[in-house]
């Protein structure tokens, strides 16, 4: 798996939900894949094509807390740094 930190600041594939993030690209298994996080049904989404059934997918309890592909758990992980604390977003609450 190649590393999602250098990965595009645009989705490889069309992806039409508006509610998700984009985590990264990465290849995975001899092929790119783009990550996402859907905050509306908070799951974890793989895509894998420009179709609309190319994807997979798993809500994000079934992935902290059993099996899932190597991709998903990826996902989780990047998914988990963007709700990270972060000194900057500390600053902004507490000048509020």
């Amino acid at each position: 798996m190649s590393n999602a930190a250098n990965t595009p600041a645009v989705p490889t594939f069309t992806h039409d939900c508006a509610e998700c993030t984009y985590l990264g690209t990465l290849s995975s298994t001899r092929r790119l894949v783009d990550l996402y996080h859907c905050k509306r049904d908070r799951s974890l989404i793989v895509r894998f094509g420009e179709e609309g059934w190319d994807y997979s997918s798993l809500p994000r309890d079934m992935v902290e807390h059993g099996e899932a592909t190597p991709e998903l758990k990826l996902a989780l992980h990047l998914a988990r740094e963007l709700e990270a604390p972060t000194l900057d977003n500390l600053r902004r609450v507490s000048a509020r």
